[in-house]
C-alpha cells in the first residue's frame, strides 16, 4: 500500500511538472505568440472603440419633462435604497460596542514599581559600601562626581521602567534612598483603582449608557455584558480617588515626599479598558450584510414614466436600472464583436500578405512592433478626438470635423515603413484605416482620408538618405490630405464653405505633423526594438564617426579599401534594387576587425617586410579568421545595428583562405600533422541578403584590382567576371537573394567604377623653359624608372596571384 501511494505521488508530481513545463513551453510557441498579440490588440482596441457604439440610452435629470412614454421592456426588480438603508440603520443600532479588558495591567504596574525601586535601592547600597570602604582606609576627601554619573544613569533606567519624574521629585525620593516604605505607600494608593475597570475618557462611553457595552477579557476571551456604565472609572476619576486616599494615608509624611508619592501613583494609573473599534465594525458589517435589500417589482410593459410627466427621483431610479440592464447586454455583445473583428482582420491581412505580397517577411518581433504601434496610434487618435471636442467647445467658430483632420494618423504607417519596409507599412495602413473609421463614428470619409494619407506616408520614405526626407514626406502627405479633403467636400457638395477652408488647413498641418512625429519617435523605437533604420545608417555613414577615425589612424590601407568597397557596393545596390545606404555603410565597417592587427594585412604594410613570412600558415590563417570575429564584437560594442553586424560576419562567407591552405599543404606531414581544410575556411555564415552578397563581391573585386599590372578596361572586365564566377561556383551566394540577372548588373557596375578609378591620364609636355634645364635629370630618372616599373609589374603579377589565392578566387 505504501509503495502504491508512493507511486501515485510520484506520478502526480511528474504530471504537475509536465503540465508546468508544457504551460511554459506554449508561451515560447511562435504561433501562440501571434494569436496572443492579435487577441490583446483586439481587447485594447475594444476598450477605446466601444464608447463609439450606439447604445439605447435615456438621459434625464430631476425636473425634466419626459418626451415620450417609457415602458419597462422586461420584469425588473428595483432596490428601494431608502428602505434598505433604514433597515441597515435599525440593525446597526442593535450592535453592542466591544471594549477589551486587560487583566494583566495591574500586575504589570506592580512589577514595574518593585523593579524600579529595587534598582535604585541597590545603587545607593553600593554607593554606601564604597564610601564606608574609603573611610576605613582614611582616604582623602570623597569625590562625589563618579557617583552622580551612576545615579543619573540609574535615574534614566528608573524613568524608562516606571514613570517620568522631575528633579524635585527625584530629590525627595533620593533623600530617603527610595525606601521600601515609600514603595509600599505607592502600592497602597494604586491598589484600589487597579481593581476597577478604567477607560481613558468617559465621553465615548456615555453614548452607550442605554445599550450597555460588552467587556471582553483579552486573556480568556470571555465576554460579559456591562449595563452599569456609570460605575466604570476613567483616568480623571482614578486620579481623584488616589488624591483622596493620599490625604488619609500619607498625613504623617513631610509635604514634598507626600506630593511625590501621590504624583507617582497617579502617573502609574493606565486605562485597562479600551474600545475595540475593529471588532465592533466587524460586527456591524456582519449585521449590514445580513440585512436583505428591499426590492419592488416593475412588471414588463408597465409604464415607468408618462409623456409630459415631470421626472422625479423615483423615476430616475427605475430608468437607471433599465439603462444598466440594456448597457450590460450591449456591452458584452459589442465588445466581443469588436475583439473578433480585430482578430479576424489581423489574421486575414497577415496570411494574405505572406502568401500574395512578394518579398514580404514578418517575424514575431515585427508583429510585436506592429501591435505596439497600432495600439499607440489608436490611443493617440482617441485622445486627440477628446482634445478636438474640448477645443471645438471652447471655440464654437472652429468646426469639430475640421479639427479631426489635424490628427496625424499616417505617422504609424510612415514609422513602420522606416523601421521595416513599405510592403508591411501598406498592410498596416489598411488595418489602421479601418480602425480609424470606427473611431470616427463609422464615417467613410475618415476611412478614406486615413488610408490615402497612410499609403503616401509609407511610400514617401522608401529611401531615406537625409533626415529632411521625413519632413518632405510629411509635406507630401499634407498635400495628399488637401486633395483628399477637396474631393470629399466636392462629393458632399460643400466645397465653397468656411468649414472647407478649415478642413484643408488642418489637413495640411496634420501631414506636416506626421513627419515631425516620426523624426521624434524613430530613435526611441530603434532603441526599444533593435532596428537599424536609414536614419541610423546616415549617422554611421559619417566618415568622422569614432570607429572610422580609429580605422584610418591604425589601419589607413584598410580604411581606403573600405571606402572604395563602399562606393562599389552603393552604386551596384541601386542597379539591383537593394538598399544602397545599407550596402555602403556596411562596406565602411566590414573590415574594422583588422584594427587589432593592422600590420598583418597587406594593405597596411608600408615596408617590404611581410609579417606572415615568419609565421606558420596555420597562425596566419587564424589571424585572417579572427578579423571577422573581432569585427563582429567591435560592431556590437559600438552598437552599429544588427544588419551591419550580420554583414560583417558574412562578408567572407565560408570561403577558403587558399594561399595559406596551399602553403600548409606544401609543408604537410600527413602522418604527424595532417592539414584540415576546415581550419582554413571562414566560419560564415554565407551572405543572407543582397547587401551582404554585394559587400562580399565588392571586397573581393577591390582587393584583386590592386594586383592588376596594367589595369586596362579589358583586364578589369576579365578580372571582375573571373572573381564573380569563382564566388558563384564556390556556393557563397547560394543563401542570398542575388539572381543571375543581378550578378550581370553587378559586373557592369563594377567595371564602370573600376575603369573610372584606374583610367589613364594624358602625359602633358613640360614647359619649354624647363625642358632644357631638367632634360638630363629626367632622362636619367626615366631610364631607372622604366627598369623598376618593369620589375615591379612582374612582382605585382606574382603578388596578384597570391592575393587571388588568399581571397579563394584562384
Amino acid at each position: 500500500m505504501a509503495a502504491t501511494n508512493g507511486e501515485k505521488k510520484k506520478k502526480a508530481e511528474l504530471l504537475i511538472s509536465s503540465f508546468r513545463t508544457s504551460s511554459f513551453e506554449i508561451f515560447k510557441n511562435p504561433l501562440f505568440q501571434r494569436w496572443l498579440m492579435a487577441i490583446l490588440l483586439g481587447v485594447f482596441v475594444t476598450f477605446f472603440l466601444y464608447p463609439n457604439a450606439e447604445l439605447p440610452s435615456i438621459h434625464y435629470e430631476p425636473g425634466d419633462i419626459a418626451s415620450k412614454n417609457i415602458k419597462s421592456p422586461q420584469d425588473l426588480l428595483i432596490e428601494d435604497k431608502e428602505s434598505t438603508d433604514q433597515r441597515i440603520k435599525e440593525a446597526e443600532k442593535g450592535v453592542i460596542v466591544v471594549y477589551d479588558f486587560d487583566p494583566n495591567m495591574s500586575g504589570e504596574i506592580r512589577r514595574r514599581l518593585a523593579s524600579s525601586f529595587t534598582l535604585m535601592r541597590d545603587l545607593y547600597k553600593e554607593i554606601g559600601n564604597e564610601i564606608r570602604r574609603r573611610d576605613a582606609v582614611k582616604t582623602t576627601k570623597l569625590n562625589l562626581a563618579p557617583f552622580r554619573v551612576q545615579i543619573n544613569a540609574r535615574r534614566d533606567e528608573f524613568q524608562k521602567t516606571l514613570v517620568d519624574i522631575n528633579d524635585e521629585e527625584f530629590g525627595a525620593l533620593e533623600r530617603y534612598r527610595f525606601n521600601k516604605s515609600i514603595e509600599r505607600y505607592v502600592r497602597i494608593l494604586i491598589s484600589a483603582p487597579l481593581e476597577r475597570e478604567i477607560v481613558g475618557n468617559k465621553k465615548l462611553l456615555y453614548k452607550e449608557k442605554d445599550s450597555g457595552i460588552i467587556i471582553r477579557n483579552i486573556e480568556t476571551k470571555e465576554e460579559l455584558k456591562a449595563n452599569d456604565i456609570l460605575s466604570i472609572m476613567d483616568l480623571k476619576d482614578a486620579k481623584k480617588a488616589i488624591e483622596v486616599s493620599s490625604n488619609k494615608i500619607l498625613g504623617g509624611l513631610e509635604g514634598s515626599l507626600r506630593k511625590t508619592v501621590t504624583t507617582i501613583s497617579q502617573r502609574l494609573i493606565e486605562p485597562n479598558l479600551t474600545f475595540n473599534k475593529n471588532d465592533t465594525e466587524l460586527r456591524r458589517s456582519i449585521v449590514r450584510e445580513s440585512v436583505k435589500p428591499v426590492f419592488y417589482q416593475v412588471k414588463k410593459g408597465e409604464i415607468i414614466v408618462r409623456e409630459g410627466e415631470r421626472i422625479k427621483n423615483e423615476h430616475l431610479v427605475k430608468l437607471k436600472v433599465f439603462q444598466r440592464a440594456k448597457k450590460y447586454d450591449n456591452l458584452v455583445l459589442t465588445s466581443l464583436g469588436i475583439v473578433l473583428l480585430v482578430v479576424l482582420l489581423c489574421y486575414l491581412l497577415y496570411n494574405f500578405s505572406l502568401k500574395n505580397v512578394k518579398g514580404i517577411s514578418i517575424n514575431n518581433r515585427d508583429l510585436f512592433l506592429l501591435t505596439i504601434t497600432m495600439g499607440m496610434v489608436v490611443l493617440f487618435v482617441k485622445l486627440a478626438i477628446l482634445i478636438c471636442e474640448a477645443v471645438s467647445n471652447s471655440f464654437p467658430l472652429l468646426p469639430f470635423d475640421s479639427c479631426l483632420y489635424v490628427i496625424p494618423i499616417a505617422s504609424g504607417a510612415m514609422l513602420i515603413s522606416v523601421l521595416l519596409n513599405v510592403r508591411v507599412a501598406l498592410i498596416f495602413s489598411i488595418m489602421i484605416s479601418i480602425l480609424s473609421g470606427i473611431l470616427f463614428e463609422n464615417r467613410l470619409e475618415f476611412f478614406i482620408y486615413s488610408l490615402f494619407g497612410s499609403i503616401i506616408a509609407a511610400h514617401g520614405v522608401i529611401l531615406t538618405k537625409f533626415r529632411t526626407t521625413l519632413i518632405k514626406a510629411g509635406a507630401i502627405v499634407g498635400l495628399t490630405n488637401v486633395i483628399t479633403i477637396f474631393s470629399i467636400n466636392m462629393i458632399k457638395g460643400s466645397l465653397f464653405t468656411v468649414a472647407t477652408v478649415f478642413d484643408i488647413a488642418f489637413g495640411f498641418l496634420g501631414g506636416l505633423l506626421v513627419g515631425f512625429i516620426v523624426i521624434g519617435t524613430t530613435p526611441l523605437f530603434e532603441a526599444l526594438f533593435g532596428y537599424t533604420t536609414d536614419i541610423k545608417l546616415l549617422e554611421l555613414a559619417n566618415l568622422d564617426s569614432p570607429k572610422l577615425r580609429e580605422l584610418i589612424v591604425r589601419a589607413p590601407g584598410t580604411y581606403h579599401h573600405s571606402i572604395i568597397v563602399g562606393t562599389l557596393a552603393e552604386a551596384t545596390a541601386e542597379a539591383i534594387n537593394a538598399n544602397p545606404l545599407l550596402a555602403r555603410v556596411s562596406a565602411y565597417y566590414h573590415d574594422i576587425g583588422k584594427i587589432n592587427k593592422p600590420l598583418y594585412f597587406i594593405e597596411n604594410q608600408t615596408g617590404s617586410e611581410n609579417k606572415h613570412e615568419k609565421l606558420a600558415p596555420s597562425m596566419s590563417s587564424l589571424i585572417f579568421l579572427s578579423h571577422v570575429k573581432d569585427g563582429v564584437e567591435m560592431a556590437r560594442e559600438s552598437r552599429l545595428g544588427q544588419p551591419i553586424i550580420d554583414i560583417i560576419g558574412q562578408h567572407h562567407g565560408t570561403s577558403l583562405i587558399n594561399f595559406f591552405y596551399q602553403k600548409a599543404k606544401n609543408k604537410e606531414n600527413p602522418e604527424l600533422y595532417p592539414v584540415d581544410e576546415k581550419d582554413y575556411r571562414y566560419p560564415g555564415p554565407k551572405p543572407q541578403t543582397k547587401e551582404a552578397g554585394l559587400v562580399l563581391l565588392a571586397d573581393a573585386v577591390e582587393a584583386a584590382s590592386k594586383t592588376l599590372p596594367d589595369p586596362s578596361p579589358s583586364r578589369i572586365q576579365g578580372m571582375v567576371h573571373r572573381i564573380i564566377n569563382n564566388v558563384f561556383a564556390d556556393g557563397q551566394l547560394n543563401e542570398c537573394e542575388l539572381t543571375l540577372k543581378d550578378l550581370n548588373e553587378i559586373a557592369k557596375s563594377f567595371n564602370k567604377i573600376l575603369t573610372g578609378i584606374f583610367h589613364h591620364r594624358v602625359n602633358y609636355p613640360e614647359p619649354a623653359y624647363k625642358e632644357t634645364e631638367g632634360k638630363k635629370k629626367f632622362n636619367d630618372i626615366d631610364k631607372k624608372s622604366t627598369k623598376e616599373d618593369r620589375n615591379k609589374r612582374v612582382e605585382d603579377k606574382k603578388n596578384g596571384e597570391k592575393d587571388l589565392k588568399r581571397l579563394g578566387m584562384s
